[in-house]
């Protein structure tokens, strides 16, 4: 039986600075890795944490984005196809080598304090799986099993292997916030307190994959370069805008920065022309349409394999929440 396919995938040079923000599969059939290591997205591939994958400063040097449809639509949840094709894209796209070898190690269990949990059970339609950083002090976890997604963020944050030893089952959706630093001693707290959970420092054999070769994806796209834009032009932009679904976008100007909202999530995008934008922390492009005067009448939101047109309300650029002019 032939292994599962990407249909296509498209490799962009992600950012050095900024933050990493994950990896999403939609029920659509599309992955996206947004900014992310080249150890992340083999620890997506071969379910490992961060300490289990060793090999040469490139896995964590630079930063990619990809997105990648598969052939075919998989079961909702189900994204043991997806790791299969994203190992083929690693072995194909970027000449992925590498052994395993099994080492002693100090690692943490997380375990259940008691039978209460206050994480609760994912609807069936919530989107996900999806780990949300917000900010440096909290993350939101929608529709996930606490492993491998919830451990491997652990993981990577207490730099050790985290065994799940919680014997939940099914996904969950949950909120964790923290006072300080992501270290073991506020995560631990944190952790106790707020879902019923604890941390426990254990000493495990674990299975490493050690990288041999791996060099610079083929095809690979440049990251966007973003170009300096005079606020009178940005302003031609700001407004709300409606998709066909009913759902709004909201794009406001803060100084020479320019922001879209959506969802009640706010980021700021980048001028790669004059009329076309981007973030840095999602693959995504912006591209407004423009009357004879100038004036945005709409725009084009291009994001994982799918274009939508989303036409500009009859507003004022006030109205749409312009911010006075202050120092970027």
């Amino acid at each position: 039986m032939n292994a599962p396919r990407f249909r296509k995938a498209t490799i962009a040079l992600g950012f050095d600075t900024g933050p990493e923000s994950g990896l999403l599969v939609t029920p659509h059939g599309v992955l996206t890795a947004n900014n992310l290591p080249l150890r992340r997205l083999i620890g997506f591939a071969y379910d490992l944490q961060d300490p289990e994958i060793s090999g040469p400063e490139s896995l964590d040097s630079e930063r990619y984005t990809i997105t990648a449809e598969a052939e075919t639509a998989s079961a909702r949840g189900d994204i043991t196809p997806f790791r299969l094709m994203v190992q083929g894209l690693l072995a194909e796209r970027f000449a992925l080598k590498f052994h395993r070898e099994t080492q002693r190690l100090n690692a943490f269990a997380l375990d259940r304090v008691s039978d209460a949990l206050v994480a609760k059970r994912a609807a069936a339609l919530e989107p996900g799986p999806i780990l949300r950083l917000h900010g440096a002090r909290s993350i939101s976890v929608g529709n996930a099993s606490m492993a491998p997604l919830f451990t491997s963020w652990l993981s990577t944050r207490l730099g050790t292997r985290v065994i799940n030893r919680t014997g939940l089952l099914g996904n969950y959706s949950f909120e964790l916030r923290w006072e300080g630093e992501a270290n073991a001693e506020t995560l631990k707290a944190a952790l106790h307190a707020q879902l019923g959970l604890a941390l426990e420092p254990i000493e495990t054999d674990v299975e490493r994959l050690v990288v041999d070769g791996v060099s610079q994806p083929s095809g690979l796209q440049p990251r966007p370069v973003e170009v300096r834009i005079d606020v009178s032009v940005l302003d031609r932009y700001v407004g709300r805008y409606q998709f066909p679904d009913a759902s709004i976008m909201t794009v406001s100007r803060e100084g020479s920065k320019l922001f879209a909202e959506m969802n009640r999530q706010s980021i700021e995008i980048f001028a790669a022309s004059e009329t076309e934008f981007f973030p840095k922390i999602m693959p995504a492009r912006i591209e407004f349409r423009v009357d004879g005067r100038g004036r945005a009448t709409a725009l084009i939101l291009r994001q994982a394999g799918h274009e939508v047109r989303a036409a500009r309300s009859e507003e004022t650029a006030s109205d749409a929440g312009r911010a006075p002019d202050r120092p970027p």
